[in-house]
């Protein structure tokens, strides 16, 4: 799950960052997708509900690194079944 979910992002966001940093345009943006897990938790998925709220950190922390000190270059779209 880790691999997948935030291994993977995190490399590709280093290998691009380069290209990400602060251009502040849709060729930068990064789109990442997480689901209610991340706040909610699961008593049945324990390690899904743990590498997707790494990746909704990770997202934050990518953002703060390339972007402009805010949010607003990278997005983590939950998707939440309510």
């Amino acid at each position: 799950m880790m691999q997948i979910h935030v291994n993977t992002p995190y490399l590709l966001n280093h290998a691009l960052e380069r290209l990400l940093r602060g251009h502040g345009h849709a060729a930068s943006d990064i789109i990442h997708f997480t689901d209610y897990v991340v706040e909610r938790g699961s008593d049945k998925h324990i390690a899904y509900a743990a590498s997707k709220a790494a990746l909704d950190n990770m997202t934050r922390s990518f953002a703060r690194k390339l972007g402009t000190g805010s949010e607003s270059e990278f997005y983590c779209a939950i998707a939440d079944p309510v």
